[in-house]
């Protein structure tokens, strides 16, 4: 027979206070003393007190008006600098962020450190505001993010290598990604593929990953001709300094369809030779945003943020706080988006199967 369930009720009981401190103090309320908020924590654990997950989504509606419950804000950390208008840059991770966190009655803050000298702000920052909720987006060049982790739930979003901890992480993958677009510009009947890779002054992992990808396509189709050599630029503030590699790699290699990360390709090609898609050559976005008409594979940033937040969600319920033991890697599902830019040509190659793999959710 499985023992009784520890309740609220036996832990007030024991720490000689109302079950309203208790649920309080568990969650970490600023309005009671720190040596309460450790007696009751300490009670509970002894006792062995596991929540309730019905219990805690009702106290959740009851008290979630509570602005000073720790957990009830969830801060997006990143470190990137301003554009020409002085304006933070916001991804479309934090409109997916913003949206299930409103939908789960989280307030959300948006905290890019930029420029900051040391962390002790971010710290003083999330304490004042009893944030124990954080989602680690873009870091650019920044003194180490290093923090109390023992305090906080964390779900890491960055793309890059960066010294951060082993934290669950929600991401694409962009060895899917350029595997995906290939396998839909073969199967749509193009013969010679031209991929355009843009390397990250700062090493990410995007980098190696399209790089890896490359490298395993090329060696599945060792006896064709299917893919050019691939060319490689510098990510710039100016993108102006693309236009000429851009032309002379197309000119010497001739590809029929072009795989790219960004429709700055396109333009500087018919700025610099006259060619546009699809009447010279077939155009795919490996990062399309989802109001373009272009060819690719859709940006998943929003989804990103959304399974962040329920991860996230989940941690906080089950107060799972610090590095964890075993990191989960959370891959959200890639999405194919037809366009006038890749147009279906001649006989088309199917790869029924492996396509049907390559869009499934991966968790």
């Amino acid at each position: 027979m499985p023992g009784k369930r520890i309740s609220i009720g036996d832990i007030a009981r024991l720490a000689e206070v109302s079950r309203a401190s208790v649920c309080r103090a568990l969650h970490g309320d600023s309005r009671l003393s720190d040596t309460l908020k450790r007696k009751v924590r300490k009670i509970a654990d002894e006792m062995g007190y596991q929540p309730d997950p019905l219990l805690s989504k009702l106290a959740q509606n009851r008290w979630g008006s509570d602005a000073s419950t720790p957990g009830n804000t969830i801060a997006y950390l990143c470190s990137h600098p301003t554009n020409k208008g002085g304006r933070i840059p916001r991804t479309y991770a934090w409109e997916g962020i913003q949206k299930a966190a409103s939908s789960m009655g989280y307030h959300t803050l948006y905290i890019n450190y930029w420029g900051w000298r040391n962390m002790d702000r971010v710290e003083k920052l999330l304490r004042a505001r009893n944030i124990t909720g954080l989602i680690i987006g873009p870091i650019s060049n920044t003194p180490p993010l290093n923090l109390k982790w023992k305090h906080y739930s964390v779900v890491d979003q960055s793309p890059q290598f960066y010294p951060l901890p082993a934290f669950h992480k929600v991401g694409s993958n962009p060895f899917e990604q350029v595997q995906l677009a290939s396998r839909k510009a073969i199967e749509y009947g193009y013969k010679r593929i031209g991929l355009v890779i843009i390397l990250h002054q700062r090493a990410f992992h995007d980098d190696l990953q399209r790089y890896g990808a490359l490298q395993s396509l090329k060696w599945e189709f060792q006896d064709t001709d299917n893919f050019c050599q691939p060319l490689y630029l510098l990510k710039s503030s100016d993108n102006r300094v693309w236009n000429q590699p851009i032309a002379e790699w197309y000119t010497a290699h001739q590809p029929d369809a072009v795989i790219g990360f960004t429709n700055y390709i396109q333009y500087a090609l018919k700025d610099e030779i006259g060619v546009v898609p699809p009447k010279d050559y077939a155009f795919c976005n490996l990062h399309r945003n989802a109001t373009e008409a272009v060819a690719g594979v859709n940006l998943s940033e929003h989804n990103e943020g959304v399974y962040s937040v329920r991860l996230l969600d989940s941690m906080l319920r089950n107060r799972e706080t610090g590095i964890p033991t075993h990191p989960i890697q959370h891959r959200v599902a890639l999405e194919w988006v037809d366009g006038d830019s890749m147009p279906r040509k001649g006989k088309a190659v199917r790869f029924s199967k492996r396509l049907t793999a390559l869009t499934m959710p991966m968790v």
